[in-house]
């Protein structure tokens, strides 16, 4: 009868522990970490189960991407675009930086160190009268009084300036000839019959000369210079220079055009005034590549420009600045413009 009941607490006691041994492995597993162990994380999956919806998938891509690093990288600003060169200055690919480069003045384009460059004003006159009371604005602005145009003149010869052909100009830029310790060049574009009746008694007066563009096909119209005075001019030993046969904006044409433009103006100027027309000044300005090359093929040496600037040098013969002069402009404002230090008031 004990022995019966005590074998019945012993199958008890032994399902007891059974239970508490089922218990134990419901709870901590079969491979149950031990309770001082770290636990090791389980690896979050890369990619959002289909079973989850959209937010869910969002956050477990947020909870498996790397943590982010100590220092954020900035983000870039873009740079702004460069302003465009106001001449015909080469144009250079600016890099993209956070800081904006600032651009280097003009002229841009770096230059062999071997290039001559000389400082020497040429300036740009048109008419040398008095505008008619019914002138435009545009004949106003490119109409200079004499007494106006020898006040200038008058001042630079007591300034010890002395003007020089474009020959000479050329020569020393190109091969390095002397020029004389201040030299200038005034220069008179599309052959109006006032070079002729005001220019070149002023000129002459104070021992100077000066370069006339003269358009051929314009030659002997009303208001403008006759062949005869042309040639007299040459004999005074003013320089008669070339500015095409029609005045037409040469950027854009063809070769042929700027063959005739430019070949015919330089074979009938010098068939015409028995000497040689080396250099060409591009009407209003307007040329372009072409021009260039065909203006060096037909024989001219340089050629000047409407660009503003007080520099010649032999890397760019064709493209040779100058100051122009507005009817407007008095002495000071001249002086001002063409950038001597010395002789701003």
């Amino acid at each position: 009868m004990v022995m019966h009941k005590s074998n019945r607490i012993g199958r008890a006691a032994y399902s007891l522990l059974f239970v508490l041994a089922a218990l134990a492995a419901a709870c901590f597993g079969p491979t149950a970490t031990p309770p001082n162990a770290t636990p090791t994380a389980t690896a979050m999956p890369t990619e959002s189960p289909a079973h989850l919806p959209t937010d869910a998938a969002v956050l477990l891509r947020a909870q498996a991407a790397p943590a982010a690093t100590a220092t954020p990288t900035a983000t870039a600003r873009p740079s702004p675009t460069p302003t465009e060169p106001s001449d015909r200055e080469p144009r250079h690919a600016v890099a993209s930086t956070a800081t904006p480069t600032r651009l280097p003045p003009r002229p841009t384009a770096t230059r062999p160190a071997n290039v001559r460059e000389l400082h020497v004003p040429i300036l740009m006159y048109h008419y040398l009268s008095t505008p008619p009371e019914n002138a435009d604005a545009i004949r106003l602005d490119l109409s200079v009084p004499p007494e106006q145009f020898e006040q200038a003149v008058a001042y630079f010869a007591a300034q010890g300036y002395q003007t020089v052909k474009l020959q000479a100009l050329y020569d020393a830029v190109a091969k390095g000839s002397p020029l004389p310790p201040r030299p200038i060049v005034f220069t008179f574009d599309d052959g109006y019959a006032d070079a002729y009746v005001n220019a070149m008694p002023i000129l002459k007066k104070y021992n100077f000369t000066g370069t006339f563009y003269v358009i051929t096909g314009f030659v002997g119209r009303p208001g403008y210079l006759t062949w005869a005075q042309i040639g007299e001019m040459a004999k005074e030993g003013m320089d008669i220079q070339s500015h095409s046969v029609t005045h037409i904006p040469l950027k854009g044409k063809s070769a042929d055009v700027l063959r005739r433009e430019l070949g015919d103006s330089k074979r009938t100027l010098e068939r015409m005034i028995g000497q040689p027309v080396n250099f060409i000044c591009y009407p209003s300005g307007q040329y372009d590549e072409l021009t260039m090359v065909i203006a060096q093929e037909v024989g001219y040496l340089s050629a000047t420009t409407t660009h503003a600037g007080v520099w010649e040098n032999d890397a760019q013969p064709f493209e040779w600045p100058r100051i122009r002069i507005h009817g407007h402009d008095q002495l000071g404002t001249i002086l001002k413009r063409l950038k001597f230090p010395e002789l701003i008031p």
